[in-house]
């Protein structure tokens, strides 16, 4: 029943009505829906996609269509791709490409989240995410650190000053930390803390430890190989889920502190140190490379304890 839409929308609109009952029993309803998700999943994910995740969460084929599916609906991902599609011969084809690949990137990340996870109930995890995503979304300017917040601006502004309505630009613009709502959601219902609560410590606890920046650093290393992107991915996934635990520790530490993160850190200091120092020197224009990455993640590691 959760994938209806998907058989559903396969058939011209003229006879979605008309025939609704005759398309619901259709006999080759399975291998329709089948083709449709895997279509999709290739045009907008990417041919390599599925091969990409097997290697990066062990999990197959099905089970990664599922997770795509989930991602796309909780998102609502199609509405974007629409607006960004109705916007052929009105702004460069690069810009579009550069917005589809924003979009790309966030689809990538949620749905190795959910894999690694086992989130994959189709009807369930879509009606529970999809209220906080689009909740999140709407308070991304009042939860991001003054940094991550410029940057989501700046790129929003970009897009405007190419002729990109406002709306549209402004959701692009906050697409890589809308990326980790998934986490947010979690942390919301693990700590049993407000959304908006969860999500600025969830950004402050990034922030502080230059997360982010090791990330970013993180994709520019060199992944010509199989193993070296196995390697970036592993280490990439490690720091965002070591974002999650620094937020989950630091709400379940200081459930009635003004700013958890601050009396979380305060109360480690000692611990912490040797991570902070890594955060300045990459606030400061380090160029790290794995090692230093590892040394980072498992410095943060241990000071969780």
């Amino acid at each position: 029943p959760e994938l209806a839409g998907d058989l559903h929308d396969y058939f011209p609109p003229a006879l979605r009505d008309r025939f609704a009952k005759q398309i619901a029993a259709h006999p080759l309803r399975r291998e329709i829906t089948a083709t449709v998700i895997t279509n999709d999943l290739i045009n907008r994910a990417g041919i390599t996609f599925v091969h990409d995740m097997r290697a990066r969460t062990g999990k197959g084929p099905a089970e990664i269509a599922r997770a795509y599916r989930i991602v796309r609906e909780a998102f609502e991902l199609r509405a974007a791709w629409t607006n960004i599609e109705a916007l052929d011969n009105r702004v460069p084809a690069r810009l579009q490409s550069e917005m589809l690949l924003d979009i790309a990137g966030l689809v990538e990340h949620a749905t190795a989240w959910l894999l690694l996870h086992n989130r994959l109930d189709l009807a369930h995890d879509i009606e529970r995410l999809r209220p906080n995503i689009r909740e999140l979304a709407g308070l991304l300017p009042a939860v991001l650190p003054a940094t991550d917040r410029v940057i989501a601006e700046q790129r929003a502004a970009r897009l405007v000053g190419e002729k990109v309505p406002q709306r549209l630009a402004a959701a692009i613009g906050g697409t890589p930390f809308l990326a980790a709502a998934l986490e947010i959601a979690d942390l919301m219902e693990g700590t049993l803390q407000p959304l908006d609560r969860a999500a600025r410590t969830y950004y402050a606890s990034g922030a502080r430890f230059a997360l982010g920046e090791m990330r970013s650093a993180a994709r520019r290393l060199p992944a010509e190989t199989a193993w070296q992107r196995q390697a970036v991915e592993t280490v990439t996934d490690e720091l965002f889920t070591l974002q999650a635990e620094i937020a989950y520790s630091a709400l379940h530490a200081s459930l009635d502190a003004a700013d958890p993160l601050a009396a979380w850190t305060k109360e480690r200091a000692t611990a912490l140190a040797p991570a902070e120092a890594i955060a300045a020197e990459l606030r400061a224009g380090a160029t790290p490379d794995l090692a230093m990455l590892v040394v980072a993640s498992r410095q943060l590691r241990q000071a969780l304890g």
